[in-house]
């Protein structure tokens, strides 16, 4: 993996096994994607990668590498901004490649010479004065035992020494400058470390192709039609995923926060129902109930009319209480607790289940767990910034059949996505409030010492201030790279405090009309909470047959009248002072020409060149208009990008680099009149 990749390149492994590929490709900083077809290799993969501490290698685009860097090659500090790109790689340990023109060339070893002449030359004179002898430097001996030297005074012993002391300090000076200064070779797989910090892995997901099975086939070599794999003699040996999650409930039960609130069936059978698929009996105090069981689908998510269904169901049959098992439920789901007098119990079955076929059921893991609603308070400061409380979750108690309020003494960990969309749920806070000693097995876990007022910000039922209430003010952009770029648009044009009460969040893509449907419910969804928040939303030009466009005042849609944002970037002197200042070189400078040459290029080769008596922030060509920006400039194969990252010398540049290196005349009218609507709204207009 080090011969053939670049930290930050795509490792792709088709067959997972144990996840060695994935864990080493985490450890030397690559993207990866492992593949295999059986879910006990992913499971051992996933808890392989999640439990593994990794050294903290030094970047070479980090402040601290900068300065290792310097200390390695004998040169001042670099002084070029950094940005934590690991495809600039590591700052690794190198050996020289040692010839005589570096050797010729290192004028440093004449200064290093003449310093140390200033000690060594009065120490001669005197070691020659003090034995009446007439030595020239090389021919001092290196033992005095070598040169009689019984009959040497104190003196002369000693200023012998000395003077060998500072001949060898200034070999070893020397030797340093030529090894310093000669080609190196680098050690790639011995990079630096900071043994201060250590390092987890990075997020990750587990994802699955839905549905798959292996089909059989029969002694001919034919495939077995599954709907006939029932009848005898079919020779299809598949259990049915319903059968396969009954036997390990009926194992199992349903675990909740305390052992001794654990559903255990004293029977499980199943049941003709539509929705409802087993009947389940345990006991509550000394009678016996019923409980109906719902299994969701092996591969998706159960919705709240999936839930109401099957409560509707339970309650026909005369069902005690419904116990829902799914694998992922939808958010709407979590306010939906009763339904009359039938209690739904949401069960969340591990992923390991996806592989039980392969696992024994001992009914020791956790397999099926109910998850309570929350009891959360929302803490609003004088300043207007939000914080969440945690006070318990409730919890069924099957020894009374009702729901009790638990304490947050009972909960291990706690999370909050503060840029929820909906759909995937990313943790973006982590508190853990764990009774036996969290702090202790997280310092075991990583053997290392974990700083405690850190720690203290974690281990707390009161979550750190949140970014939205710090940001009344939500602006819907298309992706991810489009705040960076306004961000740095913003600071050109003076407008930077009105984008720090921003709060950006992205639409995921989509048509124009999906994403507004999508914006329109996470804002209803935060006004709820925050009645005071206001909105902004950000199109890219769509030049579709049904596409809607806003009019220019209207307050809470925007589009861009070119195609996609970064048609704005294209001026090519932001290119170039981008590049030179990454290369830290002079626009005159002979090396920078070749990277200069390709920008001009380009753009003269597009036809995206200034016409006569206009500047770039009133051009209204329209080949500025209908050009993808986006494509030719950052992901054709032959972008401009691309280009410039493959030349001599190699540059890679990002959006809001180019962005960074625009005046504010050099930033077109469209986008001053869109950061005046977001000052406006910010209300510092």
């Amino acid at each position: 993996m080090l011969m053939s990749t670049d930290p930050g390149d795509l490792v792709l492994d088709p067959t997972c096994g144990s996840g060695t590929t994935a864990y080493v490709a985490e450890q030397w900083g690559r993207r990866w994607i492992t593949i295999d077809t059986s879910r006990v290799a992913l499971a051992l993969a996933r808890a392989r990668i999640m439990g593994a501490r990794y050294p903290y290698y030094l970047l070479a685009d980090s402040k601290d590498g900068q300065f290792k860097e310097a200390e390695v090659s004998r040169s001042a500090p670099s002084t070029k901004p950094t940005y934590g790109n690991l495809r600039h790689g590591f700052v690794s340990e190198r050996v020289p490649h040692i010839t005589l023109k570096p050797i010729a060339n290192n004028t440093e070893i004449d200064v290093i010479w003449d310093n140390y002449q200033t000690l060594l030359e009065p120490l001669r004179e005197q070691l020659n004065q003090a034995l009446g002898r007439q030595w020239q430097e090389w021919e001092i001996p290196r033992d005095a035992s070598d040169a009689n030297s019984a009959k040497w005074s104190a003196m002369a012993k000693k200023l012998h020494a000395d003077w060998w002391q500072q001949r060898i300090a200034r070999q070893r000076e020397i030797d340093a400058s030529i090894a310093a200064k000669a080609e190196s070779e680098y050690l790639y797989d011995r990079p630096y470390e900071d043994r201060k910090r250590v390092r987890v892995a990075g997020p990750f997901t587990a994802e699955s192709l839905s549905p798959h099975r292996v089909l059989g086939v029969d002694e001919d070599g034919e495939l077995i039609d599954p709907d006939k794999a029932g009848q005898p003699g079919a020779g299809y040996g598949e259990r049915d995923f319903v059968q396969i999650i009954l036997e390990n409930l009926r194992t199992s039960g349903v675990q909740q926060a305390h052992k001794e609130d654990r559903i255990a069936f004293t029977s499980l059978t199943p049941w003709p129902g539509d929705l409802v698929c087993a009947e389940g009996r345990y006991q509550e105090g000394d009678a016996e109930k019923r409980a109906a069981v719902f299994i969701g689908p092996e591969f998706g998510t159960v919705s709240r009319p999936d839930l109401v269904e099957a409560a509707r169901e339970a309650g026909d049959s005369g069902f005690d209480v419904l116990i829902a098992c799914a694998f992922n439920f939808e958010a709407r789901t979590t306010d939906f607790n009763k339904l009359g007098r039938i209690p739904v119990l949401r069960a969340r079955m591990n992923a390991d289940l996806h592989m039980a076929e392969d696992l024994k059921n001992t009914g020791k893991g956790n397999l099926f767990v109910i998850f309570g609603e929350p009891d959360i308070e929302i803490i609003r400061d004088e300043d207007g910034r939000m914080r969440v409380k945690v006070h318990g979750v409730d919890v069924f108690d099957p020894s009374t059949g009702e729901v009790r309020s638990d304490s947050a003494s009972g909960i291990a960990c706690w999370f909050i996505d503060t840029d929820y969309n909906e759909e995937s749920f990313f943790v973006r806070h982590a508190y853990f409030l764990g009774a036996n000693d969290p702090y202790k097995a997280l310092k075991t876990m990583l053997k290392a010492e974990i700083d405690e007022e850190a720690w203290a910000t974690l281990n707390s039922d009161t979550s750190q201030i949140t970014r939205l209430m710090a940001s009344p003010y939500i602006l819907y952009v298309e992706g991810e790279s489009d705040e960076r770029i306004l961000r740095a648009w913003a600071d050109q044009c003076g407008a930077q405090a009105a984008m720090d009460r921003i709060c950006f969040k992205t639409m995921d893509g989509g048509g124009k009309t999906n994403m507004r449907e999508r914006a329109n419910a996470h804002f209803a969804a935060v006004k709820q909470i925050i009645p005071p928040v206001s909105k902004l939303m950000l199109f890219d030009y769509d030049s579709g047959d049904e596409a809607f466009h806003p009019e220019p005042d209207n307050p809470g849609l925007s589009e861009w009248k070119r195609k996609n944002i970064e048609n704005y970037l294209l001026v090519p002197d932001a290119w170039k002072r981008a590049v030179l200042r990454l290369l830290e070189y002079g626009e005159d400078e002979l090396f920078a020409q070749p990277a200069l040459q390709v920008i001009d290029d380009f753009f003269s080769g597009e036809n995206l060149t200034l016409p006569p008596g206009k500047s770039w922030r009133d051009v209204a060509a329209n080949v500025f208009s209908v050009v993808d920006g986006k494509r030719i400039l950052f992901e054709n194969d032959n972008s401009l990008f691309q280009q410039i990252r493959s030349g001599s010398p190699s540059v890679m540049l990002t959006r809001e680099q180019v962005a960074m290196s625009m005046t504010a005349d050099e930033i077109h009218d469209d986008v001053h009149h869109f950061i005046a609507k977001v000052v406006a709204m910010a209300g510092l207009g």
